[in-house]
């Protein structure tokens, strides 16, 4: 999400690691930030202090391609509002009984809008 709009929302199915989560970046993250920045307004990406963020080749993709990471304080779910939507995601799960596939059960339910989230689905 941004001051210039909301991106796409990707789903992973599997566990996540570094380089699953470079590959789902490289997908859907670089193609929404080419469309909406021009190079000239500097931007940060957020994310938490997850072992596939923070993972040795993470760090260095986002080096290599210039990606300003600001840096997020461990175990702050004050300042992480992602943490705010993963309890009413919990809370909506917990009531329903799900008849479509969890992708679509999210469209639905929560993204009426476009917005960069990347959710790992692990079975």
């Amino acid at each position: 999400m941004t001051a210039k709009g909301v991106g796409p929302l990707a789903f992973y199915d599997g566990r996540m690691n570094g380089k699953a989560y470079i590959d789902v970046l490289e997908r859907e993250l670089l193609p929404y930030v080419g469309q909406i920045y021009d190079g000239s307004d500097p931007w940060y990406y957020v994310q938490d202090n997850a072992p596939c963020h923070k993972s040795e080749f993470s760090m260095n993709w986002l080096k290599k391609n210039k990606i300003n990471v600001l840096d997020w304080p461990a175990v702050s779910p004050d300042f992480n509002v992602i943490e705010n939507l993963w309890d009413i995601i919990d809370k909506k799960l917990t009531s329903h009984r799900l008849r479509v596939p969890l992708p679509s059960f999210f469209m639905e339910n929560f993204f009426s809008n476009r917005i960069l989230f990347i959710c790992a689905i692990d079975r």
